[in-house]
């Protein structure tokens, strides 16, 4: 059963809700408006999913090994797009290249209400809403 003690272990990307077959964890909200897992331990049988999928748990914040570089620097060089993009453009960049080659991509945009929801764009003018960064989590549910 995933017991989150300290909210630093917890990225909130929902993956122990999703896997789990008994809906046993729900995110609920806390006082600073952020989700965590909340586990219903009438419901839980222990199977262990929701650890197996975490990546916190499974060493999504161990340190980098000392040869690999700790990061790349980029931007757009389209001045637009970095203007009406964050971090530089570079999502919007490879996001046009997905879908110029016929494909997808998916990002956060804010609905109707404000409320923040994962979207999906299959051409330009889908991809604009979800250029800009939103810090915060999107509630599918």
């Amino acid at each position: 059963m995933i017991q989150i003690n300290n909210k630093e272990n917890c990225c909130g990307c929902r993956a122990c809700t999703e896997i789990c077959f008994y809906h046993a964890i729900n995110m609920e909200i806390d006082e600073e408006g952020f989700y965590y897992p909340k586990v219903d331990s009438t419901k839980c049988i222990d199977c262990g999913l929701c650890d197996s999928v975490c990546p916190i748990m499974n060493g999504g914040l161990k340190k980098l090994d000392k040869n690999f570089p700790e990061g790349y620097v980029c931007w757009a060089k389209d001045k637009i797009l970095r203007f009406n993009s964050a971090s530089g453009g570079i999502f919007g960049v490879l996001a046009t290249l997905v879908i110029n080659n016929n494909g997808v991509v998916y990002g956060a945009a804010f609905d109707e209400k404000m409320k923040l929801r994962v979207v999906k764009a299959s051409n330009i003018e889908e991809l604009q809403p979800i250029l800009k960064s939103k810090y915060l989590q999107c509630n599918q549910k």
